[in-house]
């Protein structure tokens, strides 16, 4: 099963919430993604997030996908670590 969920950014995240978001991303089973603009970036992969989000400025949209049997419960998970960031849908 494949979800997702689309926001925009209010503020950069901090190296912390990036690293415990891929710690949390790394402990489902599922295939977690990150698509900003043209670049999308592996969510449990520490260096890649941390260089997508080089270039996010404040009000930039992105997508974040989970593919895999638990993908419903690490969106719902995943997404309560973001505080920096406004749902749209």
């Amino acid at each position: 099963m494949r979800k997702k969920r689309i926001f925009s950014v209010l503020g950069k995240p901090s190296v912390r919430e990036v690293t415990r978001f891929v710690e949390t991303a790394r402990s489902f089973a599922s295939h977690i993604m990150i698509c900003h603009g043209k670049i999308t970036a592996n969510g449990k992969g520490l260096l890649g997030l941390i260089s997508l989000f080089i270039g996010v400025e404040k009000g930039d949209r992105l997508i974040l996908t989970a593919a895999g049997p638990d993908a419903d419960r690490a969106l719902e998970e995943l997404v309560h670590l973001f505080q920096w960031v406004h749902y749209d849908l």
